[in-house]
Protein backbone atom coordinates (compact mmCIF):
# COMPACT_ATOMS: atom_id res chain seq x y z
CA UNK A 1 0.00 0.00 0.00
CA UNK A 2 1.36 3.46 -0.97
CA UNK A 3 0.82 6.49 1.18
CA UNK A 4 1.16 10.10 -0.39
CA UNK A 5 1.91 12.55 1.45
CA UNK A 6 -0.34 15.99 0.62
CA UNK A 7 1.19 19.12 0.18
CA UNK A 8 -0.08 22.90 1.08
CA UNK A 9 -1.91 24.69 -1.45
CA UNK A 10 -3.50 28.25 -1.17
CA UNK A 11 -7.08 28.39 -2.48
CA UNK A 12 -9.33 31.34 -2.64
CA UNK A 13 -7.14 34.41 -4.22
CA UNK A 14 -5.92 37.06 -2.22
CA UNK A 15 -7.78 35.54 1.24
CA UNK A 16 -6.62 32.11 0.35
CA UNK A 17 -7.13 29.50 2.49
CA UNK A 18 -4.58 26.77 2.59
CA UNK A 19 -5.89 23.34 1.70
CA UNK A 20 -3.82 20.10 1.99
CA UNK A 21 -3.67 18.70 -1.49
CA UNK A 22 -3.02 14.47 -1.61
CA UNK A 23 -4.32 14.57 -5.56
CA UNK A 24 -2.68 14.84 -8.21
CA UNK A 25 0.15 14.00 -6.92
CA UNK A 26 3.74 13.65 -8.80
CA UNK A 27 4.01 9.94 -7.48
CA UNK A 28 1.13 8.94 -8.76
CA UNK A 29 0.19 9.55 -12.55
CA UNK A 30 -3.25 9.44 -13.86
CA UNK A 31 -3.77 8.25 -17.27
CA UNK A 32 -7.17 9.50 -18.88
CA UNK A 33 -9.62 10.89 -16.38
CA UNK A 34 -7.85 12.69 -13.14
CA UNK A 35 -8.95 14.36 -10.36
CA UNK A 36 -8.49 17.08 -7.21
CA UNK A 37 -8.54 15.67 -3.53
CA UNK A 38 -8.12 18.54 -0.85
CA UNK A 39 -8.49 18.31 2.72
CA UNK A 40 -8.94 21.43 4.55
CA UNK A 41 -9.50 22.83 8.12
CA UNK A 42 -10.30 23.19 11.04
CA UNK A 43 -9.28 26.55 10.95
CA UNK A 44 -10.26 30.35 10.97
CA UNK A 45 -11.09 31.66 7.73
CA UNK A 46 -12.20 34.79 6.47
CA UNK A 47 -10.93 38.66 7.28
CA UNK A 48 -12.34 39.06 10.56
CA UNK A 49 -10.82 35.17 11.13
CA UNK A 50 -14.80 34.22 11.75
CA UNK A 51 -15.01 31.25 10.21
CA UNK A 52 -16.40 32.71 6.46
CA UNK A 53 -14.61 32.23 3.30
CA UNK A 54 -15.48 33.92 0.26
CA UNK A 55 -14.50 32.64 -2.92
CA UNK A 56 -14.95 34.89 -6.03
CA UNK A 57 -17.47 33.08 -8.36
CA UNK A 58 -15.24 30.88 -10.85
CA UNK A 59 -16.97 28.55 -13.49
CA UNK A 60 -16.52 24.19 -12.79
CA UNK A 61 -16.30 24.03 -16.75
CA UNK A 62 -15.72 20.40 -16.88
CA UNK A 63 -15.10 20.04 -13.19
CA UNK A 64 -17.34 17.23 -11.15
CA UNK A 65 -16.90 17.90 -7.25
CA UNK A 66 -17.80 16.05 -4.96
CA UNK A 67 -17.68 17.75 -1.03
CA UNK A 68 -17.80 15.98 2.20
CA UNK A 69 -18.07 18.16 5.40
CA UNK A 70 -17.27 17.19 8.71
CA UNK A 71 -18.37 20.52 10.45
CA UNK A 72 -20.29 23.70 9.85
CA UNK A 73 -21.98 24.59 6.20
CA UNK A 74 -20.83 26.05 3.54
CA UNK A 75 -22.91 27.57 0.21
CA UNK A 76 -21.23 27.10 -3.11
CA UNK A 77 -22.58 29.29 -6.06
CA UNK A 78 -20.19 29.50 -9.04
CA UNK A 79 -20.33 32.08 -12.45
CA UNK A 80 -22.20 29.18 -13.93
CA UNK A 81 -25.66 29.66 -11.47
CA UNK A 82 -24.14 26.22 -9.82
CA UNK A 83 -25.50 26.35 -6.51
CA UNK A 84 -25.24 23.87 -3.74
CA UNK A 85 -25.13 23.85 0.12
CA UNK A 86 -22.70 21.27 1.74
CA UNK A 87 -23.64 19.76 4.85
CA UNK A 88 -22.36 17.30 7.28
CA UNK A 89 -22.82 13.43 6.82
CA UNK A 90 -23.43 14.64 2.82
CA UNK A 91 -22.05 13.85 0.03
CA UNK A 92 -22.53 17.19 -1.99
CA UNK A 93 -22.19 17.19 -6.25
CA UNK A 94 -21.88 19.49 -8.27
CA UNK A 95 -20.93 18.78 -12.06
CA UNK A 96 -20.93 22.16 -14.11
CA UNK A 97 -24.26 21.80 -15.40
CA UNK A 98 -23.12 18.77 -17.04
CA UNK A 99 -24.04 15.26 -14.67
CA UNK A 100 -22.52 12.00 -14.19
CA UNK A 101 -22.17 9.29 -16.76
CA UNK A 102 -22.61 6.00 -14.81
CA UNK A 103 -24.18 5.30 -11.49
CA UNK A 104 -24.22 2.25 -9.30
CA UNK A 105 -26.67 2.53 -6.99
CA UNK A 106 -27.62 -0.11 -4.94
CA UNK A 107 -29.30 2.03 -2.20
CA UNK A 108 -32.52 3.05 -3.85
CA UNK A 109 -35.69 5.06 -2.94
CA UNK A 110 -35.21 8.60 -2.91
CA UNK A 111 -31.79 8.82 -3.34
CA UNK A 112 -32.27 6.56 -7.11
CA UNK A 113 -34.67 9.92 -7.93
CA UNK A 114 -31.46 12.75 -6.97
CA UNK A 115 -29.09 10.29 -9.04
CA UNK A 116 -31.00 10.33 -12.22
CA UNK A 117 -31.66 13.98 -12.00
CA UNK A 118 -28.11 14.35 -11.47
CA UNK A 119 -26.73 11.83 -14.95
CA UNK A 120 -25.58 13.63 -17.91
CA UNK A 121 -26.74 13.03 -21.68
CA UNK A 122 -26.66 9.48 -22.59
CA UNK A 123 -25.41 8.00 -18.98
CA UNK A 124 -26.11 4.61 -17.57
CA UNK A 125 -27.35 3.81 -14.56
CA UNK A 126 -26.71 0.28 -12.85
CA UNK A 127 -29.41 -0.61 -10.45
CA UNK A 128 -27.92 -3.19 -8.06
CA UNK A 129 -30.05 -3.20 -4.93
CA UNK A 130 -32.94 -1.48 -2.40
CA UNK A 131 -30.72 -1.07 0.70
CA UNK A 132 -33.22 2.13 1.78
CA UNK A 133 -35.85 -0.44 1.85
CA UNK A 134 -38.08 1.31 -1.07
CA UNK A 135 -38.23 0.43 -4.34
CA UNK A 136 -38.28 3.62 -6.75
CA UNK A 137 -40.25 4.25 -9.39
CA UNK A 138 -38.47 5.17 -12.79
CA UNK A 139 -39.74 8.35 -14.52
CA UNK A 140 -39.80 7.70 -18.24
CA UNK A 141 -39.76 11.35 -19.10
CA UNK A 142 -36.30 11.24 -17.91
CA UNK A 143 -34.93 8.57 -19.11
CA UNK A 144 -36.41 10.17 -22.75
CA UNK A 145 -34.87 13.96 -23.09
CA UNK A 146 -31.35 12.39 -21.08
CA UNK A 147 -31.21 9.36 -23.51
CA UNK A 148 -30.41 6.99 -19.87
CA UNK A 149 -29.99 3.62 -19.93
CA UNK A 150 -30.77 1.97 -16.65
CA UNK A 151 -29.65 -1.72 -16.16
CA UNK A 152 -30.55 -3.93 -13.68
CA UNK A 153 -27.50 -6.25 -12.29
CA UNK A 154 -29.28 -9.25 -10.20
CA UNK A 155 -25.84 -10.86 -8.59
CA UNK A 156 -28.23 -13.68 -7.43
CA UNK A 157 -28.66 -14.97 -10.87
CA UNK A 158 -24.57 -15.54 -11.72
CA UNK A 159 -24.61 -17.29 -8.09
CA UNK A 160 -28.31 -19.00 -8.31
CA UNK A 161 -29.55 -17.27 -5.36
CA UNK A 162 -33.14 -17.66 -4.55
CA UNK A 163 -33.96 -20.12 -6.79
CA UNK A 164 -36.84 -22.56 -6.46
CA UNK A 165 -37.01 -25.88 -5.95
CA UNK A 166 -34.13 -27.84 -8.20
CA UNK A 167 -32.85 -26.75 -11.47
CA UNK A 168 -33.41 -28.92 -14.16
CA UNK A 169 -30.44 -30.22 -15.90
CA UNK A 170 -30.22 -27.45 -18.17
CA UNK A 171 -30.67 -25.05 -15.77
CA UNK A 172 -28.24 -26.33 -13.72
CA UNK A 173 -25.15 -26.63 -16.80
CA UNK A 174 -26.59 -22.84 -17.82
CA UNK A 175 -26.07 -21.37 -13.87
CA UNK A 176 -22.48 -23.91 -14.06
CA UNK A 177 -21.45 -21.42 -16.43
CA UNK A 178 -22.84 -18.79 -15.17
CA UNK A 179 -20.71 -19.55 -11.87
CA UNK A 180 -17.80 -20.21 -13.47
CA UNK A 181 -17.47 -16.69 -15.23
CA UNK A 182 -18.16 -14.73 -11.73
CA UNK A 183 -15.25 -17.71 -10.23
CA UNK A 184 -12.51 -16.40 -13.22
CA UNK A 185 -13.94 -12.77 -12.85
CA UNK A 186 -12.78 -12.81 -8.99
CA UNK A 187 -9.98 -14.96 -9.55
CA UNK A 188 -8.52 -11.96 -11.94
CA UNK A 189 -9.59 -9.31 -9.09
CA UNK A 190 -7.47 -11.51 -6.54
CA UNK A 191 -4.51 -11.41 -9.15
CA UNK A 192 -4.82 -7.59 -9.91
CA UNK A 193 -5.37 -6.86 -6.45
CA UNK A 194 -2.17 -9.23 -5.60
CA UNK A 195 0.10 -7.40 -8.72
CA UNK A 196 -0.69 -4.16 -7.22
CA UNK A 197 -3.12 -2.68 -10.14
CA UNK A 198 -5.90 -2.62 -7.52
CA UNK A 199 -5.41 -0.98 -4.46
CA UNK A 200 -7.88 -1.19 -1.34
CA UNK A 201 -8.16 1.68 1.40
CA UNK A 202 -8.95 0.16 4.88
CA UNK A 203 -9.89 3.05 7.00
CA UNK A 204 -9.69 1.50 9.83
CA UNK A 205 -9.33 -2.74 11.57
CA UNK A 206 -11.54 -4.33 14.13
CA UNK A 207 -11.87 -7.37 16.29
CA UNK A 208 -14.96 -9.80 15.02
CA UNK A 209 -16.01 -9.10 18.68
CA UNK A 210 -16.05 -5.16 17.84
CA UNK A 211 -18.85 -5.49 14.75
CA UNK A 212 -20.65 -3.46 16.35
CA UNK A 213 -18.59 -1.06 17.06
CA UNK A 214 -17.67 -1.13 13.12
CA UNK A 215 -21.05 -1.11 11.75
CA UNK A 216 -21.74 2.08 14.14
CA UNK A 217 -19.22 4.15 11.71
CA UNK A 218 -20.57 2.69 8.84
CA UNK A 219 -24.43 3.85 9.88
CA UNK A 220 -22.35 7.18 10.71
CA UNK A 221 -20.96 7.42 7.60
CA UNK A 222 -17.52 8.16 9.12
CA UNK A 223 -15.65 5.54 7.17
CA UNK A 224 -13.38 6.56 4.52
CA UNK A 225 -12.68 3.00 2.48
CA UNK A 226 -13.40 -0.25 4.16
CA UNK A 227 -13.52 -1.45 7.90
CA UNK A 228 -12.44 -4.50 8.10
CA UNK A 229 -13.37 -7.23 10.77
CA UNK A 230 -10.59 -9.54 11.78
CA UNK A 231 -12.03 -12.89 12.94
Amino acid sequence: MQVLEPRDVPLGGLRALMVRRTLPHRDRSFIGAWCFVDHYGPTAVGEDGAGRMDVAPHPHTGLQTVSWLFEGEIEHRDSGAVHAMVRPREVNLMTAGRGVDVVYDPVGGDLFEASLRAVAWNARLVVIGFAAGKVQQIPANILLVKNVTVIGFYYGYWNGWGGKGTPSPKEAEALAKRRALVAAAQQDLSRWFTEGKLKATVAATYDLADWVKAFRLIEERTVVGKAVLVP
